[in-house]
C-alpha cells in the first residue's frame, strides 16, 4: 500500500514545507486510490497470460486436426490419382 507518512517526511527532507509535503502526500495518495481500479496487478498480468496460453494451446490444437485433416485428403488424392493413372497407363499401353 502507499505511504503517505513516508512520502511527507521525504518531501520535507528534500525541502518543502510539512504542509506542502502532506498536501502533496494526501493528493497523490487520492489519485492512486481514485485510480487503483484501472491498474493491472501483477496477478491480472499472470492470469491474462494464462487464458492467451490456453487460447494458444486450444487454437493450435484444432489447427493441428485441420492440417491432419487436410494430409489425409491430399494423401488419399495422390494415391487415388495414382491408381487411376496406372490404370489409365495399361490400357494406353496394351
Amino acid at each position: 500500500m502507499f505511504n503517505t507518512v513516508k512520502l511527507a517526511k521525504t518531501l520535507e527532507a528534500s525541502g518543502l514545507s510539512r504542509d506542502q509535503a502532506d498536501q502533496i502526500a494526501s493528493s497523490l495518495f487520492e489519485s492512486l486510490k481514485e485510480y487503483s481500479g484501472d491498474i493491472a496487478t501483477k496477478g491480472d498480468l499472470r492470469a491474462l497470460e494464462a487464458s492467451i496460453r490456453a487460447e494458444i494451446a486450444t487454437g493450435h490444437l484444432a489447427l493441428e486436426k485441420i492440417v491432419h485433416a487436410q494430409t489425409k485428403w491430399l494423401l488419399s488424392a495422390l494415391v487415388g490419382a495414382t491408381a487411376l493413372m496406372t490404370t489409365a497407363a495399361k490400357f494406353l499401353l496394351h
